[in-house]
């Protein structure tokens, strides 16, 4: 704020801006008629106040000024999604505090300082299941590096914009493994940076492709193959008009018409088929990535993984048949859906492959008819009962233990990547109000989201920290960070 006028000249010249009822327009007046920036009469200004509350003492605003108003920035920034000049404006209206922008800033910066170190110690009581996923940035290639627990939903790890690169991801899991968080199965997308990062540091074969990104893409294709079939219907007409033309004798018009109705006819009969068979296949691509999936053929028996690889190999080279025989506008879109599903295959089954031990136990201790009936109950959940605890209870004594592990087995079993999409959910309003997340702002959110339990559902009045098997005492995120409300 250096200026070569005198001190007597700025009093003379600010005195005016600390009146409430100033006319408007009076800054930029005095801007021009004294040659000094609006920034630096607003700084005066400010200085001004400051030196007036430390000589009046002003006790109700420095009381303001404590824990309460450091409990509702925060509460304003993670809950209300608000951007740091309605937090100021905010506080004002509901506190009578008057804050700048630069104590907003100082608040959320110090205790996201906190929020980075607590994050930093939080740790698995076990090994477990890490979800793996990039969400992008506003700036081109790069993206947050998100790591969450894939089974009680704990954000482990959450990074500030950077490239989507193997080094990077190897980064994040390097500072994981020197945390002390140790993990069995890493489940993602297929991001390439992600598996040449898992491929670095030898965890190919502990790398689960998530089902649902693979439905999806099938999904899209099938939708592709319908669009191109209601196109063909809506030319119909034409067509029929075309050769109505030419039996009258006429030119048909346009410079490639159609004049065939019944060659029309028979492609849209093709692309139907077409439509009918992958959707077919995809319903069968579904059923083979449940958890639990029982034959179809004879007495129903329980697949094990080596049985599901090789339907879904029988079910690619069905995709292969249907890919030849499609319409040329099509033959790209299956062709891309073949590969996608070869690509991912390797490591679809993952899951199943985890599951086929305790499946095994259980089938010598009882038999394959009571694996199989184990199995018909687990799939009719909704009927019986989601309890598995009551459902174990409602079986044989002598059933009950294997019961009890394999409901368990199949309950734990992950094959989708959705907490840390979940978590993406959570981040993605924030972006939408702030254009882009500091590594403070990150620690935040991650610790309100592990320390806050659920309101309702399965695990309603349980933490992501405490479905992990950590001990929490305290659910206040504010309170684990040092911002005690202040006692009645």
């Amino acid at each position: 704020m250096k200026h070569c006028s005198t001190p007597a000249e700025r009093r003379q010249w600010v005195t005016p801006l600390l009146v409430d009822t100033r006319p408007h327009g009076l800054v930029s007046q005095i801007s021009r008629e004294r040659q000094v920036s609006r920034k630096t009469l607003y700084q005066w200004k400010a200085a001004a106040e400051q030196a007036i509350d430390q000589a009046l003492g002003a006790p109700k605003e420095e009381a303001l000024h404590c824990t309460p108003v450091e409990r509702a920035v925060l509460t304003l920034f993670v809950e209300g999604h608000s951007s740091y000049r309605g937090i100021k404006s905010c506080i004002w209206e509901m506190l009578g505090a008057r804050i700048t922008l630069a104590e907003v800033t100082s608040i959320i910066n110090t205790a996201g300082e906190r929020a980075k170190r607590l994050l930093a110690q939080q740790t698995p009581p076990q090994a477990c299941c890490l979800a793996l996923d990039e969400q992008y940035s506003h700036e081109p290639g790069q993206a947050y590096l998100n790591v969450v627990d894939a089974q009680t939903s704990v954000v482990w790890a959450t990074t500030s914009p950077m490239a989507v690169t193997a080094a990077n991801w190897d980064l994040v899991l390097s500072a994981l493994a020197e945390r002390g968080v140790q993990w069995h199965t890493a489940v993602s997308d297929g991001g390439t940076a992600i598996e040449a990062a898992l491929a670095a540091v030898d965890a190919t074969d502990r790398h689960q492709r998530d089902v649902w990104h693979v439905e999806r893409q099938g999904g899209r294709v099938l939708q592709a193959v319908r669009r191109h079939l209601r196109s063909l219907g809506k030319q119909l007409p034409v067509v029929q008009r075309q050769a109505e033309r030419l039996r009258r004798g006429q030119k048909p018009r346009g410079r490639n018409p159609k004049t065939d109705v019944q060659a029309h006819l028979a492609q849209m009969r093709a692309v139907d088929d077409l439509a009918e068979g992958l959707a077919y296949l995809l319903a069968q691509l579904h059923l083979l990535l449940q958890v639990v999936v029982l034959s179809e053929s004879g007495d129903p028996v329980i697949l094990n993984s080596q049985e599901r690889e090789g339907e879904l190999i029988a079910l690619l080279q069905l995709l292969a048949d249907l890919a030849q025989k499609a319409p040329v506008p099509l033959v790209k879109e299956l062709t891309n859906l073949h590969t996608h599903l070869q690509n991912a295959l390797p490591h679809l089954l993952l899951f199943a492959r985890n599951l086929d031990t305790v499946q095994t136990h259980v089938q010598q201790t009882l038999d394959e008819q009571a694996l199989s009936l184990l199995a018909w109950a687990w799939h009719h959940q909704a009927i019986l009962g989601p309890d598995l605890t009551q459902l174990s209870q409602d079986l044989p004594v002598a059933w009950r233990a294997c019961a009890d592990q394999l409901f368990a087995a199949w309950q734990a079993a992950v094959r989708a990547s959705s907490p840390v999409e979940n978590w993406h959910s959570i981040l993605r309003p924030h972006l939408a109000v702030h254009r882009g997340l500091s590594a403070n702002m990150l620690a935040l959110l991650a610790i309100r989201h592990n320390y806050r339990p659920a309101p309702r559902g399965i695990h309603a009045g349980l933490s992501p920290l405490q479905r992990s098997g950590m001990e929490q005492e305290e659910t206040d995120w504010l309170a684990v960070l040092g911002y005690h409300p202040v006692s009645a």
